[in-house]
């Protein structure tokens, strides 16, 4: 019977035992826990590399590689362990919980030590940094949160910057593609955690990005707002100035709410007659502000004044998640319907504007064969076309849909 079998409920809780019993004899003994952290032992260790193998670590060395694989071949049928998915996972939680216990992050680059020691920014990260900065916003850089990094933080908004070449789900510079869900979970555990979460975009309006934190804007009240109804041609500029989306199409049905401040127009919902789904009687489909100005309860003066105008039962709306959160809504009496999941969009830097980004929706409304001129016809997948076009894809946060009643 081993040293350790009367005292250990298990053969892990002896392991455990075991490695701390060593290190603890090790440290009293050397003043280190390993003998990989003595100098004499690395310095003979590097001296027998060179007089074997003429390099002074195994990885410089072509030939042990080569018998490493052959090894792992033999006995596995793979050259790299990790190729292993169940190896694969046990090393990957083995990390996290060696981090989590020596620093409190679940990996290394999320310590503070290592974000410091690393003065390499990507140049999307260091655009929105400088852009966010010219505002006076304070950003931190690489906030942790659980097992997750977010690019930057601005009060209580984390930033999630996503350029296409590493965060679409087609093909990637280096490992894997990005998983469709993987931005939606990013999102969803900043949102449990009481954060706001912005996703950034290729094809986002970088100017308009600062917008979005309105913490530093000046404070109106809406009871000092006048609401007046107007026509498109009046609001047009500014959607096309403030939304992140710019404006809609003209339709005949469009029902346009502004507020004005000192003849300034500070706030505007746009309205219309459902698109997809025909059991409520209106939809709101804009919801934009000034860019100077916070204008406190606005959206419940607007939505009063076009419920009196319409005498409308229903409403309904839906939400970007990868922008905005809810707020607005609950001020409203809205519900939440149901939170959609990631959906698909195509992306290729190399086209002209106004194909670089393509929502699937669109794709599938209008077929590759009408959007692009082209004449491979019927039976022709479309997703394989856009792919051999070049176009890659990316997925979204989801769309959240909310509905209003008349209670």
């Amino acid at each position: 019977m081993g040293p350790y079998r009367s005292i250990a409920c298990s053969d892990e809780c002896r392991r455990i035992l075991k490695n701390k019993t060593y290190k603890e004899n090790f440290t009293a003994k050397y003043w280190v826990d390993n003998p990989s952290k003595l100098k004499s032992s690395r310095e003979k260790f590097k001296q027998t590399m060179i007089e074997k193998y003429w390099v002074e670590h195994p990885s410089q060395s072509k030939e042990l590689i080569e018998r490493q694989h052959k090894y792992f071949l033999d006995k596995y049928w793979v050259d790299n362990p990790m190729k292993i998915k169940d190896i694969a996972k046990k090393s990957t939680l083995w990390t996290i919980q060696t981090n989590m216990e020596r620093y409190w992050v679940p990996y290394y680059v999320m310590t503070q030590d290592c974000r410091e020691a690393n003065n390499i920014i990507s140049k999307p990260n260091l655009f929105y940094t400088d852009l966010f900065e010219s505002y006076w916003y304070k950003v931190e850089k690489e906030f942790p949160l659980e097992h997750y990094s977010y690019d930057l933080k601005i009060w209580n908004t984390l930033i999630e910057i996503n350029p296409f070449p590493y965060h679409n789900s087609t093909r990637s510079p280096v490992g894997d593609p990005t998983p469709p869900d993987y931005h939606y979970n990013k999102l969803k555990l900043a949102r449990d955690n009481w954060y706001r979460c912005i996703m950034l975009r290729d094809w986002d309006d970088r100017s308009k990005i600062p917008y979005l934190l309105d913490e530093e804007k000046e404070t109106l009240y809406a009871r000092k707002c006048e609401v007046k109804q107007i026509t498109r041609e009046e609001c047009h500029n500014f959607f096309e100035s403030y939304h992140l989306q710019g404006d809609t199409v003209k339709n005949k049905n469009n029902i346009y709410i502004w507020l004005y401040y000192n003849n300034e127009l500070v706030e505007c919902m746009s309205f219309w007659l459902p698109r997809y789904n025909k059991n409520y009687e209106r939809e709101i489909l804009r919801l934009c502000a000034h860019k100077d100005y916070r204008v406190v309860w606005w959206a419940d003066k607007i939505f009063k004044h076009f419920l009196k105008l319409t005498n409308a039962n229903s409403v309904i709306s839906y939400c970007d998640m990868s922008k905005f959160d809810w707020k607005v809504y609950e001020q409203l009496g809205f519900k939440l319907l149901k939170w959609n999941k990631p959906s698909k969009h195509w992306y290729n830097e190399k086209e002209i504007e106004s194909r670089k980004h393509i929502t699937d929706n669109f794709l599938r409304q209008r077929w590759y064969d009408q959007i692009f001129s082209e004449s491979y016809g019927k039976g022709t997948n479309n997703d394989e076309l856009m792919k051999q076009r070049g176009y890659v894809e990316i997925y979204d946060c989801g769309q959240a849909t909310f509905i209003w009643t008349k209670s």
